[in-house]
């Protein structure tokens, strides 16, 4: 794939990853927003063709945004937003003006430059979708007026978005949420490369009203959909090869700590055991310290514990964010001196991060989650720390 079109899933597996809304990452920073048209996008528009810089500008500005709206929603899981009405209502006076700053940079970016416009429509459309649920009119007034466009993409994804708020509203009606996931299903069928019903596929995959209806959905999106998107999706979605065979068998994590103390997950046996395999330089592996930190709070003194595995190159950056995340009570391994990745995730083959993996009280790995995915690894853990038997993956 070109890597101008990369930059453009780039984009969007950055805002839907942060969002916590619908999952990785490129590049999201704090500071002064860039201004509407950089210098670099001017320029660029007169090619028609985005430039790097206008790219990354772009991206930047909706990573933001979306970290916005997904502290929000801390404390609560990533699904909130499609099945919790209450909570819509009460941060809609803040989320609105982050989610049409959204919509409107995707639309003027996509103006700008007509190449990029397929590749981000559907993110447009996907917010516009959110945006209704929130109650916007002007939101519902161009998803009608899309509706009637002479374009049949558009209306699609009109149509696509539509049933993405269908189903929100259908969150505790299981039979309704099926008879939307067989309508989309045979969209999927017609073309299992379109981008737009990838994504709306995701966003039910995270906000079913029971777990067949989230394994159906995650089903279709991991082994029924091929499109660019799928597929990056689908790199984080599912684990490496290599993790097959450690699933459902004793592992045992040793290293060394930031401190320099010997460590082994040994130690913690009648504990369910969180690894997290990240680094400060990854946008969502910091995003999801606050659920982190949740859940740790939440379950500790049932029987949880958790270590990080910093791929770090560097202590100093770990040990500054760690001082600036003081909730962050549990052991960091780092090795230092090292080139690359933590010698420990190349063990354990970890090729993307965060991935997670979670062992039962007998200390065997029951669960790995590839990507940012706070729901789901809160559903593994609770089912671990209720004595459940961990479903093969």
């Amino acid at each position: 794939m070109p890597s101008r079109i990369k930059s453009y899933y780039g984009i969007i597996l950055a805002v839907v990853t942060t969002a916590c809304v619908v999952t990785n990452p490129v590049m999201a920073g704090t500071g002064p927003l860039p201004p509407p048209a950089p210098a670099p996008l001017a320029r660029a528009a007169a090619g028609r063709t985005p430039e790097p810089q206008a790219t990354a500008a772009l991206e930047k500005v909706l990573v933001i945004d979306s970290r916005k709206l997904a502290d929000l929603v801390r404390g609560t899981s990533p699904e909130a937003l499609l099945t919790d009405a209450g909570l819509r209502a009460k941060i809609a006076p803040q989320a609105k003006p982050l989610l049409w700053d959204i919509v409107t940079r995707t639309d003027r970016f996509s103006r700008q430059y007509p190449a990029a416009a397929a590749r981000l429509r559907y993110l447009k459309f996907h917010y516009l979708a959110l945006l209704e649920l929130f109650g916007d009119a002007k939101a519902s007034q161009e998803l009608n007026a899309a509706l009637h466009s002479t374009s049949k993409t558009t209306v699609i994804a009109a149509q696509l978005s539509r049933l993405v708020v269908q189903w929100a509203a259908d969150a505790n009606n299981v039979a309704d949420q099926q008879a939307i996931l067989a309508q989309v299903d045979k969209l999927v069928k017609l073309d299992p490369r379109d981008d737009d019903i990838t994504l709306v596929v995701y966003t039910m995959a995270r906000g079913a009203a029971n777990k067949a209806l989230a394994s159906s959905a995650r089903h279709m999106l991991l082994h029924q959909l091929k499109g660019p998107l799928a597929q990056h999706l689908q790199a984080f979605m599912s684990p490496p090869p290599g993790h097959g065979r450690l699933m459902n068998k004793p592992l045992v994590l040793r290293g060394t700590t930031l401190a320099g103390q010997p460590f082994s997950t040994a130690a913690w046996k009648g504990k369910v055991v969180f690894i997290d395999f990240w680094a400060t330089w990854c946008p969502p592996c910091r995003a999801s310290v606050p659920h982190d930190e949740a859940l740790y709070g939440k379950y500790h003194h049932a029987g949880l514990e958790m270590v990080g595995v910093s791929n770090d190159n560097s202590a100093t950056p770990l040990r500054a964010f760690l001082k600036q995340h003081p909730k962050m009570v549990w052991p960091e391994l780092f090795e230092p001196g090292q080139h690359g990745w933590s010698p420990i995730s190349a063990k354990y083959n970890v090729q993307a991060i965060p991935t997670q993996f979670i062992l039962d009280r007998q200390g065997v790995l029951r669960y790995v989650v590839v990507g940012y995915d706070p729901g789901q690894v809160e559903r593994d853990v609770a089912s671990l720390i209720t004595g459940g038997r961990a479903p093969r993956r």
